[in-house]
């Protein structure tokens, strides 16, 4: 690695993840006097493979959540942690959409989630049949697929909801962003849980797209989702609970004027901390060591941005 890094002129190397990628940076680095960066997830680092010798080392240690981050202080010192920085993940920004969202006589919520336990579906049919139960219009797509798809489609059948819950099966992700441009669905959720042992939802992606093209968005107090949603950006509700999750999305679904609060909401936070383009600039600065960027840096940026 750093024979290529001398061969290609690099200036500088970045690895993601902080365990075995970032340790070859290192001592790639190391060996060929190329400075050097990281970006940490999640499970690397909870791990901690010398996350503190790597944070020394670096020039910087890019971790891409708050929670993240947080976890790591007590692991590295504080010498260490005066090199990490809290730069998110982050989408590209179409212009906001105009005019008003379509009003639907059966208002349309969307849960994007692999179908797997951390997602916490049978919590959002339990909401789904409170609000069923309650006489109130709506319906409940399902967008993923996975290893739950089989019993959660019985369960389904067991709660009679075949006239207010879809399931869509794994759909392509431009399709996915289609529904959100096109303005198909009036909200997003996501009942994730915490099953212990650090599985537990990130800063998902699927919320910050959604968010991003003006979504109102739910989902639960756990993991990375605080904070995405906190602040008013979307509603949060404790894990677990499909009573509360059911008055959220009545809430939500019941309440034209809410849904565009927090779709401008949404919006904003995804625009202060989740533009990709913003994202790839601050990186492309650090990486050049907080002076100008290089050319070629500048037109990956760009490339970004379009």
């Amino acid at each position: 690695l750093a024979e290529v890094a001398r061969a290609w002129g690099a200036e500088h190397i970045h690895a993601h993840w902080a365990h075995l990628t970032a340790t070859l940076a290192m001592a790639a680095s190391e060996a060929s006097g190329i400075p050097w960066s990281f970006t940490a997830h999640r499970y690397d680092v909870v791990l901690n493979n010398l996350l503190a010798e790597k944070l020394r080392s670096a020039r910087f240690g890019r971790f891409i959540a708050r929670e993240m981050l947080e976890l790591a202080r007590p692991l590295v010192g504080p010498e260490a942690i005066e090199r990490a920085i809290l730069l998110h993940m982050g989408v590209p920004l179409s212009p906001p959409l105009p005019g008003d969202a379509p009003a639907r006589a059966r208002p349309v919520a969307l849960c994007p989630a692999r179908l797997t336990p951390v997602k916490g579906h049978p919590h959002l049919l339990a909401a789904a049949a409170r609000l069923a139960g309650r006489g109130i219009a709506f319906e409940l797509w399902l967008a993923g697929d996975g290893p739950e798809g089989e019993w959660l489609g019985r369960r389904i059948q067991e709660l009679r909801l075949g006239d207010h819950v879809r399931m869509l099966g794994m759909v392509p992700h431009m399709k996915l962003l289609r529904l959100y441009s096109e303005r198909s669905v009036d909200c997003v959720v996501l009942p994730s849980l915490d099953l212990g042992n650090g599985v537990h939802e990130g800063i998902s992606v699927a919320l910050i797209e959604a968010m991003a093209h003006g979504v109102p968005a739910i989902g639960t107090r756990t993991g990375g989702l605080p904070e995405l949603l906190e602040g008013g950006a979307g509603i949060l509700v404790p894990p677990a609970d499909p009573d509360a999750l059911a008055s959220a999305l009545e809430r939500v679904l019941g309440s034209a004027a809410l849904r565009a609060e927090l779709a401008s909401a949404g919006r904003r936070r995804i625009e202060e901390a989740f533009d990709v383009s913003s994202i790839s600039r601050e990186l492309a600065r650090r990486f050049a060591g907080g002076g100008q960027t290089k050319a070629l840096v500048r037109e990956l940026c760009a490339t970004y941005s379009s």
